[in-house]
């Protein structure tokens, strides 16, 4: 039993049909059955339908993203031989960075 607004009133959730309520109740209860079946049968192919079509969009992104990849211009590699006066080679160690030929003015 709810109280709302100062008024009392039943609701009636009945999982079987009445009983001795009449032919036209069992009719009323046997169709609403069958459209509540209706109606989650059709949800459940609009929830397939959806996932399918997240599937596809995912699909389309990866191609996307996979042939941006794969047409993007990469910088020709630089040689040691190439970096300008005054750049130096360093290595990370550990923790530590490591730079080599600092104190050589040959390399």
């Amino acid at each position: 039993m709810n109280v709302q607004n100062g008024r009392v009133f039943r609701l009636h959730l009945s999982p079987a049909p009445p009983a001795g309520r009449g032919f036209l109740a069992r009719l009323v209860w046997l169709i609403g059955a069958a459209v509540a079946t209706v109606a989650v049968a059709i949800g459940a192919v609009l929830a397939l339908l959806a996932a399918a079509v997240v599937a596809v969009l995912a699909a389309f992104a990866a191609g996307i993203m996979w042939l941006t990849g794969a047409f993007r211009r990469k910088p020709p590699q630089r040689r040691a031989d190439d970096a300008p006066d005054g750049v130096i080679e360093a290595r990370r160690m550990g923790h530590r960075w490591v730079a080599y030929g600092w104190d050589q003015a040959g390399r």
